[in-house]
Order: C-alpha cells, then sequence, then structure tokens
C-alpha cells in the first residue's frame, strides 16, 4: 500500500467522525488498529505519519491537511 493510502485508511477509517464515540480515547484506537493490522502495516504507517508530522510547517497546515485530505476529526 502506498504512503498516501496507508495514510488515508489510518485516519478515515480509525480517526472518523465518530471514533469517540466508539473508542474512550485516542490511544484506544490506536490499540484498535494495531490489533487489527499486520505488524508490517503498523510500522509503515507509524513511518508515515513520522514523515508526515516532520514536514509540515504548522499546526494549522496539518490540521487542514488532516481534515481535507484524511477526513479524519
Amino acid at each position: 500500500m502506498s504512503d498516501s493510502r496507508r495514510l488515508t485508511y489510518f485516519f478515515s477509517c480509525y480517526f472518523h467522525q465518530d471514533w469517540n464515540v466508539d473508542d474512550p480515547d485516542w490511544q484506544s484506537v490506536v490499540r484498535n488498529f494495531r490489533g487489527e493490522t499486520t505488524p508490517d502495516e503498523v510500522a509503515a504507517t507509524a513511518k508515515d505519519i513520522r514523515t508526515l508530522l516532520s514536514a509540515a510547517d504548522s499546526e494549522a497546515e496539518l490540521e487542514q491537511h488532516f481534515f481535507r485530505t484524511f477526513g479524519c476529526y
């Protein structure tokens, strides 16, 4: 899976608009992802997140990216 598809999958499927109804906190969301995904995909997703965070110029840029690109909340 490509970097952008992997991040889109993670954020839109696990941090969708009702994520806090399904899970009590973000840590639970991540635990669910880890339990439902292969270790290789978890590691690749973590690497992609670190790359995304290091490339952003500001929190505002990240916020817009998360909402527009990944559809997460």
